[in-house]
C-alpha cells in the first residue's frame, strides 16, 4: 500500500510556458508532485502532460519531456535527485526511458546515477497528452540523503525532441559564404558532405573528406567530435526567461552573485539595479536579505509585481555570459550541441536545398509582424504571417521594441500550414533560424587545432559545471564567449537578417560569438540513452 508521507511544493519548468486551453498552446507542465513510499522504496510522484504532442506521423520520431528532480535540505542548499536503475511507474499511454550521467555506460548508483528521464509516448498518436501517476525511484540510501532532512522538492520538465539516428548531409550547395563542403571549396562548386557512419572522418581539403571555408582542423580526423550520426534529444525550444529564473532560485547567494549582472553579493540589501540580467525581464526586489538567497522573477512592465500575464515568462532568454549557459546546462543534466547536430536537427536526412533555412526552403518572410499579447502566454503573431515563406524572428520581422519574442511563436498563428510556415526544422525542433542565435562547439579553434570536448560529459546536475567545459570555452581568460575556444554561433536572431538573412540559413558557419554581449540563446542537447 502506498502511503504519501509529504505533499512537494508545485514547481513548473515550462520549456514553452504557454497557458493550457490555448489552441496553440506547447505547455509541459508538472502537477500534483508527492513524495510517496511503499515501505522499502521512495518515489516522487506526479502528473505531467503537454499540447502538440507526437510521436510518428510522417517522421518516425517524437517528443518528450526530460524529467529531473531538486531537492533541498535543511542546510538551505539545492541538489539534484539521483535516480535509480530501476522501479520507475511510467503512466499509461507513456514509457520511460532513463538519462544516465554518462549514456551508454552501465547504470551505477554512485559513478553512473540516473540524472532524470525522458517520458514520451508509447505509441503513435498526437495532440494533447495527459500522464497521470508517473512514479520515479528515488534511492535516497545510495545518495546519503536523510528523508527528515528534506525540507522541499521540485520537479522540472523540459520539452525535448528525439532527433534519429542515421545518415545526413551537412552544406547545402549553395552560396553560403562559410559551409561543410565535399573536399576543396571553390565559389559556386560546394558539394554538400555526407556523414554515413559514427566512424570519424578524414578532414582534408580532397574529395571524399569533410572541408569548409573558414578555419576546421587540422589534417587528420573528427576524433571525439560528435558527427551527429547518433541518436540525441534537442531542446524543442530555446530557454524561456523562466528557466532561467527556476536555475537562479535554486542556487546559493554567493552563485546567484556570479551569475547575474547586479550586485547582489553577500552583505548587500539596497540593490541599485532590479534587472537580474541585461536585456531581460529577470529582476529581483529593490531590498533584500543581506544573507539569504535572493528570490527572481519576470517582471517585464517593471511593476514590481512578478510573474504576472505579460511578465515574460515564456519570452526566449537572452543568456548572455557564458558561465550561465553552461551552468543551466550542468544544472539540468544537458550538454552543448555540436555544430555537426545543428544542422543534423534542422535539415534530417533529406537532401540539402541549396541557401535552405531550418524550415527546408530558401524563402524567408521579410515584411513586418504585428502582435497580440506581447510578452504574454498567448503571444500571436497577427499580421504579415507567410504561408508560403519561413517565418521567423529577424531584424526584418521582428518589429517594436527589437527583443526576442516568446518561444515558438512562429507556430502560433491560425494560418500554420506545416513545417515551413512555423518555422520548423524536420524534426520539429523551433526557432533553428531566428529569435536568437544558437551556441554550438565547433570542429576546432581560430587557430586549426582540434576542439576535444569530452562529449560523454553531461551535466552533473551540480553547482559547478565539468573542468572539461570550461576549458573548453576558455573560461578561465573571461566570462565572454571569445574567439579561438571552439565556440560558434548558429541560426541568426531577431537582430539581423534585414537585408541579409544569410547567417540565418542552417549550414552558414561564419558566425562567432564575440568579446562581448550578444543576441544568443540556449538550447541544450542529451545523447540519446
Amino acid at each position: 500500500m502506498t502511503t504519501t508521507f509529504r505533499r512537494m511544493e508545485l514547481a513548473l519548468a515550462m520549456a514553452a510556458g504557454l497557458l493550457s486551453g490555448t489552441a496553440w498552446a506547447n505547455n509541459i507542465q508538472v502537477t500534483n508532485p508527492q513524495l510517496v513510499s511503499n515501505g522499502s522504496a521512495t518515489f516522487v510522484q506526479f502528473d505531467l502532460g503537454w499540447e502538440n504532442s507526437w510521436r510518428g506521423g510522417g517522421v518516425n520520431n517524437w517528443d518528450a519531456g526530460w524529467v529531473f528532480v531538486k531537492y533541498r535540505l535543511t542546510d538551505g542548499i539545492w541538489y539534484h535527485a539521483k535516480l535509480n536503475g530501476t522501479g520507475h511507474v511510467a503512466a499509461p499511454g507513456s514509457q520511460i526511458e532513463l538519462g544516465l550521467l554518462t549514456p551508454g555506460a552501465a547504470f551505477n548508483a554512485t559513478s553512473n546515477p540516473v540524472m532524470g528521464v525522458f517520458i514520451f509516448r508509447d505509441a503513435p498518436g498526437d495532440g494533447t497528452l495527459s500522464l497521470t501517476g508517473v512514479q520515479l525511484n528515488w534511492d535516497l540510501v545510495a545518495q546519503g540523503v536523510n528523508f527528515n532532512d528534506i525540507a522541499e522538492v521540485r520537479v522540472y520538465a523540459i520539452e525535448m525532441v528525439y532527433v534519429n539516428e542515421g545518415p545526413f548531409k551537412v552544406g547545402s550547395g549553395g552560396t553560403e559564404a562559410s559551409s561543410f563542403t565535399n573536399g576543396v571549396w571553390t565559389s559556386g562548386n560546394t558539394i554538400p558532405f555526407t556523414i554515413a557512419s559514427n566512424t570519424p572522418v578524414n578532414i582534408a581539403q580532397t574529395s571524399g573528406s569533410l572541408w569548409a571555408t573558414g578555419t576546421i582542423g587540422t589534417a587528420g580526423n573528427t576524433g571525439g567530435a560528435p558527427l551527429g550520426f547518433k541518436a540525441f534529444y534537442c531542446m524543442k525550444y530555446e530557454a524561456s526567461q523562466q528557466q532561467i529564473v527556476d536555475l537562479l532560485n535554486t542556487q546559493t547567494r554567493i552563485r546567484q552573485n556570479q551569475l547575474t549582472d547586479n550586485d547582489i553579493s553577500v552583505g548587500v540589501t539596497a540593490v541599485a539595479s532590479t534587472t537580474a540580467l541585461s536585456s531581460t525581464d529577470i529582476r529581483c526586489d529593490a531590498v533584500i536579505d543581506a544573507n539569504a538567497p535572493v528570490t527572481f522573477y519576470c517582471d517585464r512592465n517593471g511593476n514590481g509585481v512578478g510573474n504576472e500575464a505579460d511578465d515574460g515568462q515564456w519570452t526566449a532568454c537572452l543568456i548572455g555570459i557564458k558561465d550561465r549557459y553552461l551552468t543551466y546546462l550542468n544544472w539540468s543534466g544537458l550538454r552543448p550541441m555540436g555544430e555537426l547536430e545543428y544542422e543534423k536537427a534542422a535539415r534530417g536526412p533529406l537532401t540539402p536545398v541549396p541557401d535552405e533555412f531550418a524550415w527546408g526552403t530558401n524563402a524567408i518572410a521579410t515584411t513586418t509582424y504585428s502582435y497580440a499579447n506581447l510578452g504574454g502566454a498567448a503571444e500571436v503573431i497577427l499580421t504579415n504571417y507567410s504561408t508560403t515563406a519561413g517565418n521567423a524572428i529577424t531584424a526584418a520581422t521582428v518589429g517594436t521594441p527589437s527583443a526576442p519574442r516568446r518561444v515558438g511563436v512562429t507556430a502560433s498563428n491560425a494560418l500554420n500550414t506545416g513545417r515551413v510556415a512555423s518555422g520548423s526544422s524536420y524534426y520539429g525542433v523551433k526557432d533553428l533560424s531566428g529569435n536568437l542565435m544558437e551556441i554550438v562547439i565547433t570542429l576546432s579553434n581560430t587557430g586549426g587545432s582540434g576542439c576535444r570536448f569530452d562529449w560523454t560529459q553531461h551535466g552533473n546536475g551540480g553547482i559547478e559545471h565539468p573542468t572539461n567545459w570550461s576549458n573548453t570555452f576558455g573560461m578561465g581568460s573571461s566570462n565572454q564567449y571569445q574567439s579561438g575556444f571552439c565556440i560558434g554561433g548558429r541560426g541568426g536572431s531577431y537582430a539581423v537578417g534585414l537585408t541579409n538573412p544569410a547567417t540565418m540559413r542552417s549550414s552558414h558557419r561564419a558566425q562567432s560569438p564575440s568579446s562581448g554581449g550578444f543576441p544568443a540563446g540556449l538550447r541544450g542537447i542529451r545523447s540519446a540513452p
